[in-house]
Formats: C-alpha cells, structure tokens, sequence
C-alpha cells in the first residue's frame, strides 16, 4: 500500500466523500517539493513555503506554542507539521476542524507523508466554497487559527470566509439601507443588482434611482463650457440624496461608482450617525475622485487590490477588496426563441463600449464579430458592418440574450492606454461573471486577479491578438471543450460569485465596523397611548417614557423592584403564559 492509499483509506473510514474528492484531484499550479535536512517533505506552493526548509517540525512548535487554547477551525493544511503540533500541545482537545481549500495540495501531501494517525482526530474540510463552509459550519466556535503562509496563498478565501462567518455569526434585525447609483453609467446597473440583492436577503432597502436626471445631465455636459454648472448641478443632487436620506432614516447608505454625493452631504450624514459605504467599481488610477470622497466612509470596496494602499494613505478609515458578481435569477442560462437565437446569435460576439483599445484590437482581429454597445462612434470603416443597431446602449436583459446566443463571448478589458490588452490589467469587469453566470462560453484577456477567481479550467483566456485568434479558431471547432469550460465557470459563479454572497460580505465587514440596525422601536410612552384601558395607560406611564423599549424591557424593570405590586404580578404572569405558548406553537 502506498502513502496515498494509506492515507486515502484512514480518511475514507471517517469522511469517505473528502476522500474521493481528494483522490481526484489534480495537483495544482506552482506546486514544488523540497526535502528538508531532517529529510521531511515540505512544498512550495506558488513562491510560498508552506513550512520552514530548516526544521518544520521546530517551527511548528514554536507557532503553536504561543496559543493558550485549541481553535475549533484551522484554515489551512499545509503539509500537516502544525496540525501534528496542536494535537500534541492540546491532547484533550475536541475534535478540531481543517479547512483546505485546495484539494490537489492535499493529494500532494498524502503522497509524502504517512499522515493516518492524524486524519484519525481531525475532520476535512477539503474544496469548499467560502459561503459552503460558512453555511457548514455555523455551530463552530468563533476562534479560528489560520496557518500563516494561508493569509498570502489563499488571500481572497479567507477574506470572503471571515466576512461571511461576521454576517452570520451576529444575527440581528433587518438593517434598512439606502442604495445610491449614479445618473447612468456602468455602474447604474451594479447598483440595481446590489439592491435586489440587499432586499432578498431580508433587509429594508429604498433605492435613490437618479436616472431620471440623465437627459439634464447630459445636456450640461454637453454644452457647458467648464464644470462649474456640472458642478452646482451635483450639489443639487447631493442636498436632494440629503432629504431621501433624512425621510427614509437608513442605518447604512451604499453609494456606487459616480454617485452624485459631495463631501459636505458625507459629512451631515455622519453626524447623523448613519454608516456609510461607497462600492468602487473603477479603476482608481484613471478615475481619481475617490481621494475626496474615501476618507469620509465608514467602509470603501474597491475592486483592485493594488487600490488598498493609497487609499489607506489618504486617510480611509477601512478599505476592502470586493470584486464585482453576477445576480442570480438574472444572469442565468436562458432558453431562446428562433427569432432572438437569429437576431442575438453569433459565432463571435461582443458586449460593450468603444474604449481605444478595443477600436484597435477588434480592427486587426480579422474574424468575424458582432459588436453590441454603445461610445462606437467614428470607429474605423473596419468596424462599421460589425456594429449592431447603429451603435445604441444594449439593456442588460438583452446583454443576457446576448451572452446565451453566442458560441463565443469575447470579453477583453477596457483600457485608453493601450492597443489591446492591458498587460498591467488587474481588475475583473462585471461581465466576466455575467457571463459565465449564463453558463456561457467566453476568452477573456488575462487580468492578474482572474487567479483567485477562477480555476484555470473555468475561464479560456487570451494573452495578445495572435493568441486571441488562435483560440477563437480553436474554440469554435470543439465544441464540447466550450461546454465543459462554460459548465464549471457557471458552478464557480453559483458557488462564489453572486451578488447575495457580496451583500453579505459587505454586511459582515460593516457589523466589524460597528454597523447596527437602529429600529427606533416604540418607547413606554408610546406604548401607554396605545393601551385601551385607563389602568394600564396608567401603569405603563412609570416607565422611562424615552427610547426604544419592548415588553422584555418591562420584564426587567419590574424584576429591579423589591417590591413589586399586584400588577406587576399580573404582567409577569402574563408574559410567562405568553412564552409558554410560544415555545410550544413552535415546538408542535
């Protein structure tokens, strides 16, 4: 019997689906094996030791020594030196949970190393998406060790991970939220999907739709000679943002990209003690307003990790990494007529706006392309019998159609300072999960952010334009291998990527902050109006007429009192019939 089988067969015993998953796992990218003098097998796992090349077993120790109680979750397996050290520092500690989220690192470790006597006190958890384990795990204790080299390799798991466990971890009542879009651009629809993601998740959500004011707005761009009429005209709807704010009463206002809202309206807001958070759905080098507006936050979501240091330099008070999603129930695979497959249908597609670098790049493509989106103007003669509909802004219900039509979406990253793809390109645009949340196929140009997204099975991706024809003739021959890669980029997005789990996130990062719901509730006075019967208006008026209050808060009062009288005995009586009806209508 080899280490694996040795190791897959003490696993099975316990966990025989950890097993299976582990043994068809392939070994990951990046991964290496060093031998260290002690002759123990360590890897490197994408430039990363996962254990000391010296003495892993010394190191391990030394780690663990510093905890003064067992964790109930380790994140991270490693090569298993520091899990061998905890079970050794704590012998009588409960059954302790390991999370690895990658399975083919596991498979590499049981190779080397007789690790059967371990995964005999220990319990898996191999693969599992962020929200998946979450869900998993909500009885587990809040404590978790994370093994240090996890923090650098699984950066992005373990950020959705904490932040997720923060949302669910401290139930409470729905918080009622502002939801702030711009007056049209690309982020209007991201501010849609937040919303209805917000209200599905239970909370009270009012959404501030400015699009009403686009054609204004863009007359004075249009025509004004300088911004100061852009300028006042912002001003209005940032005073008119005020009001909404001031007639809804939210606890928390969620501004997207471009909303119209000035720093003296943040400030009011903030002395009002509403939380506030703004999504940064741009790229932040281009798009530089964020360094009067972050500062001002409770919370600022960037989708560039590179975005992180700046803005902390410039004085925001927490900055968070939060990439874009897809909305489940609207990006989704869609059955078509014959008349949208003809009218939507292509070999080859694109769905968007006429940025430089897409003009250049699609002009020398050489292939055929059907271009949807508007900003085409002036584009060269090339291009002309490519652009759909004379160059009109397509919705986002018929992007979907689009999406769902096409054998191939090509999806390439907008960039005015290049000819085609960004090679310093970070950030992932909405419609990288728009479409693989439609199981559809697309090539994707490489963005350095893609890797902690998606698996590279998951998303076909292009380098340069010779690379991109190659693979547009590739892809459109196999058909199958555009199915399998649609097929897994659509579980990813399922499991990792809609707009629900990034609500959440968002909501986890913000109860961190302090974000509470501030339900004002109904006050003793408030209750005494409402009693029908003088003695009880009168025997509720004795408590403190200000502030929030519920029948438990009576409860408490009247349990200070050292003597309490025979109509406080009544209302407990009353209060303890009450909960034993409750309890058994919930019990039945």
């Amino acid at each position: 019997m080899t280490t694996l089988e040795k190791n897959l067969s003490a696993l099975r015993e316990r966990q025989p689906e950890t097993a299976a998953r582990v043994e068809r796992s392939c070994t990951p990218d990046g991964l290496e094996r060093i031998e260290t003098p002690q002759g123990f097998p360590v890897h490197r796992l994408r430039g990363r030791l996962l254990h000391s090349q010296r003495d892993p077993e010394r190191e391990a120790r030394k780690q663990i020594a510093r905890l003064d109680r067992p964790p109930g979750l380790v994140v991270g397996f490693g090569d298993g030196f520091h899990i061998e050290a905890l079970l050794e520092r704590f012998p009588g500690a409960e059954e302790i949970t390991v999370v690895e989220p990658e399975a083919g690192l596991l498979r590499a470790v049981f190779e080397t190393r007789d690790l059967s006597r371990l995964l005999s006190r220990i319990r898996l958890a191999v693969g599992r998406a962020p929200a998946a384990l979450v869900r998993d795990l909500t009885s587990a204790p809040a404590y978790w060790y994370v093994h240090p080299p996890v923090e650098q390799i699984q950066r992005r798991y373990l950020e959705a991970a904490r932040a997720l466990w923060s949302y669910r971890s401290r139930p409470q009542g729905p918080v009622r939220i502002l939801v702030v879009g711009p007056v049209y651009g690309g982020s209007y629809p991201v501010a849609c999907y937040a919303k209805e993601a917000l209200s599905r998740l239970g909370h009270e959500v009012a959404f501030a739709d400015l699009s009403a004011f686009q054609g204004g707005y863009r007359e004075l761009e249009a025509w004004s000679r300088d911004r100061n009429l852009l300028v006042v005209f912002e001003e209005l709807l940032s005073r008119f943002l005020e009001k909404r704010a001031e007639a809804f009463g939210p606890d928390l206002v969620l501004f997207l990209a471009q909303a119209p809202i000035r720093e003296e309206s943040l400030k009011r807001l903030r002395e009002k003690d509403i939380r506030l958070a703004y999504w940064f759905v741009e790229d932040y080098r281009r798009m530089t307003y964020w360094e009067r507006i972050a500062p001002l936050t409770d919370v600022f979501f960037t989708i560039q990790r590179e975005a992180e240091g700046p803005m902390r330099a410039a004085g925001t008070r927490c900055v968070r990494y939060l990439p874009l999603a897809a909305l489940e129930g609207f990006h989704e695979p869609l059955p078509l007529t014959e008349e949208e497959q003809r009218r939507y249908g292509a070999d080859l597609s694109f769905v968007g706006a006429g940025y430089p670098n897409r003009r250049n790049f699609f002009a020398r493509l050489s292939r055929d392309l059907r271009i949807w989106g508007n900003e085409w103007e002036g584009a060269a003669p090339v291009l002309a019998e490519m652009i759909q509909d004379q160059g009109r802004r397509v919705s986002a219900e018929e992007s979907v159609r689009i999406f769902n039509a096409s054998r191939i979406n090509l999806n390439l990253h907008s960039s005015i300072c290049h000819d085609g793809v960004d090679p310093h390109g970070d950030f992932v645009n909405p419609r990288t999960f728009e479409i693989a949340g439609c199981r559809a196929f697309q090539l994707v140009d490489r963005r350095s952010l893609l890797g902690e997204l998606f698996e590279p099975d998951e998303l076909a991706l292009f380098q340069d334009l010779e690379d991109a024809r190659d693979k547009i003739d590739h892809f459109l021959s196999h058909e199958e291998e555009r199915l399998a890669y649609a097929r897994r980029g659509f579980e990813r997005v399922r499991q990792e990527h809609t707009y629900d789990l990034r609500m959440q996130e968002m909501l986890g990062v913000l109860y961190e902050q302090g974000l509470r719901s501030r339900s004002k509730g109904k006050s003793a006075r408030d209750w005494a109006q409402e009693a029908r019967s003088p003695e009880l208006r009168q025997y509720l008026e004795q408590f403190p007429a200000q502030g929030p209050v519920e029948l438990e808060d009576i409860v408490g009062e009247i349990r200070k009192k050292n003597n309490p009288g025979w109509e406080d005995r009544v209302f407990l009586a009353l209060m303890a019939f009450k909960e034993e009806s409750t309890c058994r209508g919930s019990c039945s």
